[in-house]
């Protein structure tokens, strides 16, 4: 991000107010710090400013500089340390280890890789961090800070990667613009940041100097998915046979078949589409550290599973239509299921909790109803539900005294309240109105906004959408030679994966599906051939393709 140079669009000195306000943001960002910590780092003596930058990229940025050395920076509302930060401060934030090969590439632009992390322990090699946690890198021989950056990955996320894929997107590294700026490009020297064995020999998980990156990230992958590998025990207490993937597989298929059954199936109302009860039951019941695919186990299709589990009375089915399949009957008195003994306590099984979409309304402050909801400390853009709308406007009016004494059911008027309810408005409106009118008027002149969430994930960006919430929209058409195709509008607003639910319609009615981008619509269309409508109720109501 500072890796070419930037433009400074402003250079101001932070007032007292100000930096109590940074003070804050210090405290919640890294809770390590203490309080003689920072008193250091914000010291009344020392002049801070805050500096406002355009990068090469186009992005704008912030930085806060004591003394003219930056020491923070701010980036989609989020605040990050500088490496002159980390160099005093380096137990503010977690960290990675890597090899001295690697500062060049990062240098050049390049993110960080799972397996460039080396690690005197191979059991916690990926410490303990969650997706977007702000972290820092170090090198074997120099503990200090060399980059900073945003994970993409958990630790957990890491693991199970077999040591491959993106690690962090790098922010800020070593002699970047933003090093040149504090005047201080050369590295500090300080201890090893792993040490080595009593016969003075690099330990088993330290790569040599010597090595490539490109060596160290092959024999990074190749440690970390035979981790993977040894970790992974049999599900089920089988006879003894002769281990090899395709019977662990083979067991853990039928592990999370049977546990799906004994757990959150018995909640469901049969029928159940096969399609959902593998999705939401039995992907859910695979125990951790562990993958279901069914592809590599002996059934190789789902539909093939469920057909032996039927000859075996296990369960019933019956075809719904042409090529789908649904459990109608559980026979629970089966050994099988009778006979189920869960020794996996780890896992963890949604009871009937299907993904399905949280849709939350709010509404947003917009310049007429300003005014109102500033003595609030609320900004323009901001936006709040209906009840704390609600909430605001009858503080507002308890606070400026404006229910009539004689009927507090009636509101007075004053000038904020007349131009929110009179303007827009073609009838007269008089200088006493009711309490819900006011109320009203007030949602009216407010910015309706919505965001939908699964499992409290944000289906879209963290920013709330604009507009009313469009519907699922499905028609039938004609199309040439009198033939009929359904369309389906809006799916993408609900998060939902079109492509997975095309393949998936495609598989259900044995039809033709197309993904058509038109450009009067905010999101792609979907046209699957004949009339489908009946199938696609029962597949959005059963179960949602999410992309989150």
């Amino acid at each position: 991000m500072f890796r070419k140079p930037f433009k400074i669009k402003s250079n101001t000195q932070m007032k007292g107010c100000d930096k109590k306000k940074l003070k804050l943001e210090l405290i919640r960002n890294f809770p390590t710090l203490t309080t003689e910590n920072l008193k250091e780092i914000l010291s009344t003596k020392d002049d801070i400013s805050l500096v406002k930058i355009l990068t090469h990229c186009g992005e704008f940025i912030h930085f806060y500089c004591v003394e003219k050395i930056p020491i923070l920076f701010s980036r989609a509302n989020k605040l990050y340390p500088t490496l002159y930060f980390l160099w005093k401060y380096p137990n503010a934030l977690p960290f990675f280890t890597t090899v001295p090969e690697v500062v060049p590439v990062l240098q050049g632009g390049a993110d960080f890789m799972v397996a460039g992390i080396v690690s005197e322990n191979s059991n916690n090699r990926f410490g303990n961090v969650n997706k977007n946690d702000t972290v820092y890198i170090n090198l074997i021989e120099n503990k200090v800070a060399v980059a900073v950056g945003e994970c993409v990955l958990s630790s957990h996320d890491m693991y199970m990667s077999g040591g491959r894929g993106k690690c962090m997107i790098v922010l800020h590294v070593v002699e970047d613009e933003l090093c040149k700026f504090g005047g201080i490009v050369s590295l500090p020297q300080q201890a090893p940041s792993v040490k080595k064995s009593s016969n003075d020999e690099e330990l088993t998980n330290i790569v040599p100097k010597k090595q490539t990156y490109a060596s160290t990230v092959k024999q990074q992958e190749n440690e970390c998915l035979n981790e993977k590998l040894q970790a992974i025990k049999i599900a089920d207490e089988v006879p003894e046979i002769e281990s090899s993937p395709e019977n662990d597989i083979n067991d853990i298929v039928m592990y999370c078949f049977l546990k799906a059954l004994n757990t959150s199936v018995k909640n469901v109302k049969l029928p159940l589409l096969i399609s959902n009860f593998y999705k939401v039951h039995m992907i859910p019941a695979c125990p951790k550290n562990r993958n279901i695919d069914i592809k590599k186990s002996r059934f190789k299709k789902m539909s093939k599973l469920i057909q032996e589990m039927a000859a075996e009375d296990v369960i019933r089915i019956e075809e719904s239509s042409p090529g789908v399949l649904s459990i109608i009957h559980v026979n629970y008195s089966h050994h099988l299921l009778s006979g189920f003994v869960d020794d996996q306590p780890d896992t963890t099984i949604k009871d009937n909790k299907m993904d399905e979409p949280k849709v939350c309304e709010k509404y947003s402050v917009t310049a007429t109803v300003l005014p109102l909801f500033s003595e609030f400390l609320i900004k323009k853009g901001e936006s709040m539900t209906v009840s704390e709308a609600r909430k605001y406007t009858a503080q507002y009016i308890r606070k400026h005294n404006l229910p009539l004494p004689e009927n507090q059911s009636l509101v007075k008027l004053n000038d904020v309240l007349r131009n929110i309810v009179i303007q827009g408005s073609n009838s007269e409106i008089p200088e006493i109105v009711k309490w819900e009118e006011i109320m009203n008027r007030v949602l009216y002149k407010m910015s309706r906004t919505f965001k939908i969430t699964t499992n409290n994930t944000t289906v879209f960006s963290q920013k709330e959408q604009k507009g009313k919430l469009p519907l699922i929209d499905i028609r039938i058409a004609n199309k040439s030679k009198n033939k009929k195709v359904t369309l389906i509008n809006n799916l993408e607003a609900y998060g939902i994966n079109i492509e997975e639910f095309s393949r998936e319609c495609q598989k259900g009615v044995a039809a033709s599906a197309t993904i058509n981008q038109i450009s009067a619509l905010k999101s792609s269309q979907l046209q699957i051939q004949g009339n489908q409508i009946n199938f696609i109720e029962k597949i959005l109501t059963g179960y949602l393709f999410f992309t989150s």
